[in-house]
């Protein structure tokens, strides 16, 4: 099995080249070696870029690559294993486990350095979506992503670096995600890429900037937990 790369701009771009903002697949392919699969990358507009990708990683544990300054929304419909964040103070690498059926938003305003820390063998099959922050602050949500804390719903790890946020794929987005990967996959209609990808952000945005509050628990829930805390004290 071997592995592609393919990049192009959207007929309406007007881009020169499809190059990555953030993480370029090439860098990934090199430090984390895989072996088998394709991997496209599409530049939507200047300062926005979206990879769709269905790959299988040959090695365990990869080396590190470089993102640079970009808000990253990332869909896996397929994943294992974990990333890490280095941090650029040289305090401890933030972890991330890589989940199926997850959205992930890592906001990293002076860019940042990572490693992917996956099994041999696992499949990767998702699309990851790359905001510049010219862009974003274009979209006027820059100044939203800038104040993201620790104590956001959605957080999962931050650093000097970047803040990343994590939550179960909505059925809204996972539709608008599914519609994208046949468009980049089988017919590329660029007009209804771009739409497509613009509706993703505009809906992942609004999962950050106004997360549903989490239902209260129920009964039979408070049941479950309680009986949890019996064993763990019993132990």
């Amino acid at each position: 099995m071997t592995f592609h790369i393919q990049r192009r701009t959207l007929i309406q771009s007007q881009l020169e080249s499809a190059a990555s903002i953030g993480v370029d697949p090439a860098d990934v392919a090199s430090a984390q070696p895989v072996s088998g699969g394709l991997c496209k990358v599409f530049g939507i507009h200047a300062g926005l870029n979206l990879t769709v990708f269905d790959v299988i990683a040959g090695t365990a544990l990869g080396e590190p690559v470089r993102s640079a300054p970009c808000l990253a929304i990332d869909i896996l419909f397929n994943a294992t294993g974990r990333g890490w964040i280095s941090p650029p103070d040289g305090g401890e690498d933030l972890s991330i486990p890589y989940r199926r059926g997850m959205m992930y938003l890592t906001f990293a305003p002076h860019g940042a350095t990572g490693r992917y820390d996956v099994p041999a063998g696992a499949r990767f099959h998702g699309i990851d979506i790359r905001i510049g922050l010219d862009f974003l602050e274009r979209l006027g949500w820059l100044g939203a992503f800038a104040v993201l804390t620790r104590g956001h719903p959605h957080h999962v790890a931050s650093c000097g670096a970047c803040w990343i946020g994590a939550l179960s794929l909505p059925e809204r987005i996972a539709g608008q995600a599914k519609s994208l990967l046949d468009s980049s996959l089988l017919n590329e209609n660029d007009l209804a890429m771009e739409a497509r990808c613009l509706d993703i952000i505009d809906a992942a945005i609004a999962c950050v900037s106004s997360p549903a509050p989490l239902p209260a628990p129920t009964n039979r829930d408070r049941r479950r937990i309680e009986a949890a805390r019996d064993i763990l004290l019993a132990r």
